[in-house]
């Protein structure tokens, strides 16, 4: 099969790899769409601890089930399916304590097992859920938005919330949707680029404001006594400092944008203190595909007009280039399927 393959950080090329074994509780798919995602940027840049090289990278897949292992009971040949990625060992504790994203043994497609950016993936049968009710574009979206809801599990807005949202990317308007449909009454998003934003208003933000260095005062008209909860979906240290002081007392910052591991943040712990502030993380999914799959299911989440492009395998370092400039683009997504002439590298 044809494989994206990341051999050390900042080399890739396509090239053609063996067919993956299907294990006993196995499922192999033919991958359909794989979207390119911020952890693929670190990936290839190699600043993302988790990756092993050489490396098939991609782990928002979607595909056909084209064989399944003799133990396998509840997935057939023909499904469309959607791959989780986090393989947990279900045997350390933070798998009996339902915190498998935190798996002492976690395997993981894409950054340490092989990944959906190739003609077949293989997965074990819990690892993977059928989709057979949403386009291959759309099923694609399902493990960014898993991520999302768990997110959202963690900072737990209450009815009411007014809620402020830096970046208006793929995962920021992922969010923006997920808090429309769970308390959130006033949602302010923010980005540096104004088509973004006005997808954003027309997704359902109250408020749309240019990320400037000068744009406080128009975010505390919006919320003069401040934020319920804020979240950064830019990975920005600087970015995130900044959320820190349009929260209301009480309030929560969650931090869901990926920042490069050695980054680092300024707060203050008496801030902290004094206003009753809580400070979150949010990684990967944690049991959280099935709700994915609803809000796309119902349509409580739109993402089509989220995919800005599609390419063919051989795009993948085109369509990180794309991502990484961010103007004008927002998902890209490689389909196996499409042909090319020639094999890149870069």
């Amino acid at each position: 099969m044809q494989a994206v393959v990341v051999h050390r950080p900042g080399y890739v090329s396509v090239e053609r790899v063996e067919d993956p074994t299907c294990a006993d509780d196995g499922v192999v798919i033919r991958v359909s769409r794989c979207g390119i995602c911020g952890t693929d940027q670190h990936v290839f840049a190699g600043d993302y601890g988790l990756a092993q090289y050489p490396l098939i990278p991609g782990h928002e897949v979607a595909g056909t089930v084209v064989e399944v292992g003799r133990a396998v009971q509840t997935i057939r040949p023909g499904q469309q399916v959607v791959v989780e990625p986090n393989i947990h060992c279900e045997r350390c504790l933070p798998c009996r304590t339902r915190r498998g994203n935190h798996c002492l043994n976690l395997k993981v497609l894409g950054i340490n097992e092989a990944g959906g950016f190739a003609t077949f993936l293989q997965a074990p049968e819990r690892n993977i859920y059928a989709a057979d009710q949403l386009t291959p574009s759309q099923a694609a979206f399902v493990e960014p938005l898993a991520c999302v809801v768990h997110g959202v599990c963690r900072l737990a807005p209450t009815p009411g919330s007014r809620i402020l949202i830096a970046g208006a990317g793929p995962i920021g308007l992922l969010m923006l949707q997920t808090l429309l449909h769970s308390g959130a009454a006033i949602i302010t998003v923010t980005d540096l680029h104004a088509s973004r934003l006005a997808l954003a208003q027309e997704l359902g933000a109250s408020q749309a404001v240019i990320a400037t260095n000068d744009n406080d005062g128009e975010l505390m008209d919006i919320a003069p006594l401040g934020y319920d909860a804020a979240v950064d979906c830019t990975g920005i240290p600087l970015v995130i400092e900044r959320l820190v002081p349009r929260l209301a007392p009480g309030g929560k910052l969650l931090i869901f944008g990926v920042a490069p591991e050695e980054a680092a943040i300024r707060i203050r712990p008496y801030e902290l203190f004094q206003r009753d502030l809580t400070l979150l993380g949010s990684f990967a999914v944690a049991y959280t595909f099935d709700a994915a799959l609803a809000l796309l299911e119902s349509g409580a989440v739109r993402v089509d007009r989220l995919v800005s492009r599609s390419f063919g395998l051989q795009g993948f370092a085109q369509g990180l280039e794309l991502m990484r400039k961010g103007i004008d683009v927002l998902k890209v997504q490689l389909d196996p399927a499409l042909d090319h002439d020639q094999l890149t590298s870069s």
